[in-house]
This record gives C-alpha cells, structure tokens and sequence, in this order.
C-alpha cells in the first residue's frame, strides 16, 4: 500500500513525460503539428496495445510457449487475461505476447510498468 505521496511520485517519472506534458506544450505552442500527429498515433498504439493485453487470455497451450522455468514458475494460466500475468513480478511483456517486438519503441518497458502498477480494482 502507498501513501498518496509515493502514488503522485509514481506518475511523476521519467518515462511518462511525454504523455503528462506534451499536451501542455501543445497548448502554449511548443510542439508542432508533425509532432503532435506522432504524439497521438503512439497513444493510440498504446491503448491498442493496453486493450489487447486486458482482454486476451491465454489458451490451454500458452504455457508451451513460455520458457520452462517460467511456466513452471506460474503454473497452470489458462482463463488469465495477459493483464493479469503481467502484474506478476517474473513476468514480462515481452514473455507474454510476440507481438510486443512490433509495439513501439520503448512501450513495452513502459506498458510493462502500467499494467503491472495499476490497481486490480480497476481492471
């Protein structure tokens, strides 16, 4: 549990600037259109992405596909959505789904931290 300090502190890092402040620059003028077009193409690949992790789950033969220690390690996942996999702590994006290869750049890393940080209450 996190006092609301160390929750703020959480949205406050570096690898979510981007999103938290190019809306601000937008509407003061500091980014350009090409910019802002590029801005909004990679959050919506990012919901995209976002909403495929939350919805997918994983088949009777997901585990085969996992390296061995892992899917020893997790279990039988079957019925799980890649969400839930995800929040747990051996378990990376780039474990679950191949199509992470082709997400952005540096959004695995970065959904990797959103999901796995989100409250279970709102997923």
């Amino acid at each position: 549990m996190f006092t609301s300090r160390a929750e703020f502190r959480l949205h406050l890092r570096i690898d979510n600037a981007d999103r938290r402040l190019t809306p601000h620059g937008r509407r003061v003028g500091l980014i350009s259109d090409e910019a802002w077009h590029n801005f909004e193409a990679k959050q919506q690949r990012m919901a995209h992405l976002r909403t495929q992790l939350e919805t997918q789950r994983a088949g009777s033969t997901f585990a085969a596909t996992l390296p061995a220690a892992l899917a020893e390690k997790l279990g039988p996942v079957a019925g799980q959505t890649y969400a839930q996999l995800l929040r747990r702590p051996e378990v990376t994006i780039d474990d679950l789904t191949p199509s992470a290869a082709s997400s952005p750049p540096n959004s695995s890393p970065r959904m990797n931290y959103q999901v796995a940080h989100s409250s279970p209450l709102l997923a």
